[in-house]
């Protein structure tokens, strides 16, 4: 930025492909299939390559929203050698949101298929690979975890919205103790376009959303 010169690093594919976020300055990219056919795991700090045939690896699942960690269907990929790691074994329907480094707390969502065919949603939380929390599953439920998680004594915040049903679910941000399974609701806000929260040190949260930037504070 400060010399004014910008330096080639890759060609990604706009058709099909998916670029992750920047994670210990390596990124994620789909090649486009007359180029290369391949995907490529990226250093930016010298342009250095590992490269993915697309013939054995479906790279449309990379994860574009994990800030935690490059994250490739639901294993970990890691950025010194391009190798993948699965943190947790899941089932089918089960994918894993992003794993919180500080407190060893990893985020799964599932889909669950119920008698009339429809989906319903829900979510766990693992710590070591043990199951410390499973939710209920509900129709037409998105859940939206903050990009930092910034977990304190075991709280973590999060958003949740419904679609219609004939029980009564209230759309808003909730707190969930994972210690006491507490589930608690601490602002009522329904909007199915939430966008993207970033929770900061001091516990609250910045929604970036379509109408604006929003704060949640926590009061005590």
């Amino acid at each position: 930025m400060d010399k004014k010169q910008s330096t080639f690093v890759d060609i990604v594919s706009w058709g099909y492909g998916r670029i992750s976020r920047v994670i210990n300055d390596h990124v994620m990219v789909t090649n486009p299939v007359f180029s290369a056919n391949t995907a490529s795991l990226i250093d930016l700090s010298n342009l250095s390559k590992v490269k993915y045939s697309l013939n054995n690896v479906d790279f449309t699942a990379i994860d574009q929203y994990s800030f935690g960690h490059l994250l490739y269907k639901s294993m970990v990929v890691n950025t010194t050698n391009g190798s993948f790691a699965t943190p947790l074994n899941l089932g089918d329907g089960s994918g894993l949101i992003d794993i919180d480094d500080a407190t060893g707390y990893a985020f799964v969502a599932s889909v669950q298929k119920i008698a009339n065919g429809e989906l319903t949603t829900g979510f766990s939380v693992y710590k070591d690979k043990a199951l410390v929390y499973q939710s209920d599953f509900k129709y037409g439920r998105s859940i939206s975890f903050p990009v930092i998680y910034n977990i304190k004594n075991d709280v973590v915040t999060f958003y949740q919205y419904f679609g219609f049903d004939t029980q009564t679910n209230i759309d808003g941000y909730y707190t969930l103790n994972l210690k006491t399974k507490e589930l608690k609701l601490i602002d009522v806000s329904s909007s199915s376009y939430a966008g993207t929260d970033y929770q900061l040190k001091d516990g609250s949260v910045f929604s970036v959303r379509m109408d604006g930037v929003y704060k949640l504070t926590t009061v005590n």
